[in-house]
C-alpha cells in the first residue's frame, strides 16, 4: 500500500464520509504527509498521518483483526473515532467489518 498513490488521488476536500454508526467527518485538507477530518458541528480538527495508515495496515495484516475504537496496544487503529473512520477509509476495500472488528481482506 502506497500513501501516494493510493489514497491521496481519491480525497476530495469537502466530501463526507461516514463511521460505522453514521456520524459524519468532512475532508478539510490534504497532502503528502496525511490528510484532516472535521466533524460537523464541533471545533476540533483531526490530522490522520500517511505513517499512521500504513503503520495500521501493517498491523492490521499481522494480527488478522482490529477492535472498534480501541488503542493500537488494544488490539485497534484508535481511540480516536475520528482517526479509526480515516483510517478505515484510507484502507478502503483492504478492510472489511465481520464479527464485530476489522478485518483484512487478504
Amino acid at each position: 500500500m502506497d500513501y501516494i498513490k493510493d489514497v491521496l488521488p481519491r480525497i476530495v476536500l469537502g466530501a463526507v464520509i461516514k463511521s460505522r454508526t453514521g456520524r459524519e467527518y468532512i475532508f478539510e485538507s490534504a497532502d503528502e504527509k496525511g490528510f484532516c477530518l472535521r466533524r460537523p458541528g464541533a471545533n476540533s480538527i483531526q490530522r490522520i498521518t500517511a505513517k499512521k495508515i500504513l503503520r495500521s495496515f501493517k498491523e492490521l495484516n499481522a494480527r488478522g483483526y482490529a477492535r472498534f475504537q480501541a488503542y493500537p496496544k488494544d488490539g485497534g487503529f484508535s481511540y480516536t473515532v475520528t482517526e479509526e473512520i480515516g483510517i478505515v477509509w484510507a484502507l478502503g476495500d483492504r478492510v472489511i467489518v465481520a464479527n464485530n472488528q476489522y478485518q483484512p481482506t487478504n
